[in-house]
């Protein structure tokens, strides 16, 4: 499962270089405070009202506009 995330993400990013948008990973994120749900969502078994304790998986960008949150483990 993860090669085949890790090919589907690199065929992606070719695809948007490609058309010439910007896109980018977002991993900037703080530990110990809440999370924003604007651009970040906690883990299915973590309560979404607890402080981030470790970023699971990058926010997904293209042109400044988020496509995918960032996944964040929070507790």
């Amino acid at each position: 499962m993860i090669n085949r995330l890790r090919t589907d993400r690199v065929t992606l990013t070719e695809r948007i270089a490609k058309v010439g948008l910007a896109h980018e990973w977002s991993y900037a994120h703080t530990a110990g405070v809440p999370l924003d749900p604007g651009r970040q969502e906690a883990r299915a078994s973590c309560d979404s009202d607890a402080p981030i304790s470790f970023l699971v998986a990058p926010a997904y960008l293209v042109n400044g506009r988020i496509y995918s949150r960032q996944l964040v483990y929070t507790g």
